[in-house]
C-alpha cells in the first residue's frame, strides 16, 4: 500500500505549548538536556478516495537526534502498515502529513508514533479512523440494488419469448408430407400457422417449447401456390415470429411429345474437276442428312457406270469408268432417310486414256480377255471383247461380296483398277451379260499383290 508524505516544515524549536491533548495523540518526555514530544491529528478521512490524512509534529528541544517512525496495526493481526518515517535534528521541530489507506473489509487497531534518541524511548498511540456508517449503508444499497438489477436483466432475458430458427422445404408436392423444425427459448406458449395466399389459416397446431420437429401436410392445390408456415411465440413478457415460405407445387401435367423424323437432305455435292481422264480418281466432296447415300456415274440414257456408297467423312475418291469415246455423263447422290429421298446430281465430262500393252488370255468360256498377271495393287488391268454380248457388265468384288468397281462394258476394250491394299488379296472378276438362255454370270478370281506401295 502505498503512502504520501507531504514536504516538512521544519522550524528552529517547534515550541511545546502547541501540543494539547485536544489535537490527538501526544506525548511529552523530559530529559536531562531537554524535551521531546509529539503529536498526531487526523487532518480528513475521505470515504470515496479510501484514504484519512494525519498531521505528525514533532519538537526535539535536546542535544540528541531523533528517529520517528509511524505505522498502523490492523485489527486482524498481521504485519503492521508504515505510514512515515523520518529523522529530527538537535533544537528543531518538524511537521509533516500522510496519507493512510483505509482497508475494505477490515479496520486499524491503533497508529503508533515512536521516537528514537541517544537515551531516549517515546511511543504515542492514537486512534485510527472509523468507517462511516451512512456510507456503508449506502455503499451496500448500491451494491444490493446492482445485484437485484442484474438479476432482472438475466430473468427477463431468459424468460422472454424467442424463436430462434425455423427451416422447412422451400417447395413440395400437393399432399406430400414435409419436415418442419423449430427451436424456441423463455416462457410462453409456441403456435404453428399455415397460411394461405388469401390471408386464411389453413392449419393451426399447440407446439412444445426448445428443440422441436414435426410433419405437416400440403393441401391439395391444382396450381402451385405459396404458403407461409409462421412459428409464432406468446407470453407475459412479449412474443416472437418466424416464418418462411413453402411452395406448394401442382402435381404437373404429362407433357405429350411429338418426335419428328428428320427427312433426308444434301447439303453440298462437288468435285475438283467436272472433266475427268478415264480410270482416273473422282475426289467427290459432300455433305448429307440420311441413313444410307450412294454415289453413282450414269449416262444420258440413266445407265449407271460406276457406283460407290458415300463415305460419311464427307470426301469420297471413285474412279471414272473407262470409254473409248468422250462422253457426258452425271454424278449423282442419292440419299435416304426412312420414308424419305433426296438426289442431287452435277455434270461430268469422261475423257478415253490411252491403255498400256499388256499380255491378254482369255477366260475359258468368258465373252473377255484380260491382261495376264500377276496384278499389282494400284495398277490398271485391260479388258477386251473377244465375243460380241448384250448387257456386258463387268464388276471387281472383295472377298465378302462388296464391290469395288463396275461398269457396263459397250466397247471393244475397257480397264479394271486394281485396289490400293498393303498386303496380299484375293478378288473376284464378275461378268453378267444377257444371251438366249436369259442373264449369265461367270466369275475369276485374281490374287492382288502389294506391289511397291
Amino acid at each position: 500500500m502505498a503512502t504520501t508524505i507531504a514536504p516538512a516544515q521544519v522550524a528552529k524549536i517547534l515550541p511545546l505549548e502547541v501540543f494539547t491533548s485536544e489535537r490527538g495523540g501526544r506525548s511529552t518526555i523530559t530529559v536531562s538536556q531537554g524535551r521531546v514530544a509529539s503529536d498526531i491529528e487526523l487532518i480528513r478521512s475521505d470515504e470515496l478516495r479510501r484514504i484519512a490524512v494525519y498531521e505528525l509534529r514533532v519538537a526535539n528541544d535536546s542535544p540528541t537526534a531523533l528517529t520517528c517512525y509511524v505505522y498502523a496495526v490492523r485489527a486482524g493481526g498481521g504485519r503492521p502498515l508504515t505510514c512515515a518515517s523520518l529523522a529530527v535534528a538537535p533544537f528543531s521541530g518538524v511537521a509533516i502529513t500522510f496519507e493512510l489507506p483505509l482497508l475494505h473489509f477490515e479496520e486499524y487497531d491503533r497508529i503508533t508514533v515512536e521516537l528514537h534518541g541517544d537515551g531516549i524511548d517515546l511511543a504515542t498511540d492514537t486512534i485510527p479512523p472509523r468507517r462511516s456508517v451512512t456510507l456503508a449503508s449506502r455503499r451496500a444499497a448500491f451494491l444490493a440494488a446492482t445485484l437485484v438489477s442484474l438479476l432482472a436483466a438475466t430473468f427477463v432475458g431468459l424468460a422472454q419469448p424467442r424463436v430462434a430458427a425455423l427451416s422447412a422445404p422451400t417447395a413440395a408436392l400437393e399432399g406430400s408430407r414435409i419436415a418442419l423444425s423449430y427451436q424456441s427459448s423463455g416462457l410462453g406458449n409456441v403456435a404453428l400457422r399455415l397460411i394461405s395466399p388469401t390471408g386464411d389459416i389453413s392449419e393451426q397446431h399447440n407446439l412444445g417449447n426448445g428443440r422441436q420437429s414435426l410433419i405437416l401436410k400440403l393441401p391439395q392445390v391444382r396450381t402451385t401456390q405459396r404458403y407461409l408456415a409462421q412459428i409464432e411465440m406468446q407470453g407475459l413478457l412479449g412474443s416472437d415470429t418466424r416464418t418462411v415460405i413453402v411452395r406448394d407445387m401442382a402435381t404437373p401435367t404429362p407433357r405429350i411429345v411429338h418426335t419428328i423424323d428428320r427427312v433426308a437432305s444434301i447439303g453440298t455435292l462437288s468435285v475438283v474437276e467436272p472433266r475427268i481422264v478415264s480410270g482416273m480418281p473422282i475426289h467427290v466432296r459432300h455433305t448429307f442428312i440420311g441413313k444410307t447415300a450412294m454415289l453413282r456415274i450414269v449416262d444420258v440414257d440413266g445407265t449407271t457406270w460406276a457406283s460407290l456408297l458415300a463415305s460419311s467423312s464427307g470426301v469420297t475418291v471413285l474412279r471414272a469408268p473407262h470409254v473409248d469415246v468422250v462422253k457426258n455423263m452425271s454424278l449423282v447422290l442419292q440419299v435416304s432417310r426412312g420414308k424419305t429421298q433426296a438426289e442431287s446430281r452435277i455434270a461430268l465430262q469422261i475423257i478415253p486414256a490411252l491403255s498400256q500393252t499388256m499380255p491378254m488370255h482369255a477366260l475359258p468360256g468368258a465373252p473377255i480377255s484380260i491382261g495376264v498377271g500377276p496384278y499389282v495393287a494400284g495398277a490398271e488391268i485391260p479388258v477386251n471383247v473377244i465375243r460380241n454380248v448384250a448387257d456386258l457388265h463387268i464388276a471387281l468384288q472383295d472377298g465378302n461380296g462388296n464391290e469395288i468397281e463396275g461398269f457396263n462394258v459397250d466397247t471393244k476394250s475397257a480397264v479394271l483398277h486394281m485396289p490400293d491394299t498393303f498386303r496380299s488379296k484375293k478378288y473376284t472378276l464378275v461378268m453378267s451379260y444377257a444371251d438366249r438362255n436369259g442373264q449369265e454370270t461367270m466369275v475369276a478370281p485374281l490374287n492382288v499383290s502389294p506391289g511397291n506401295l
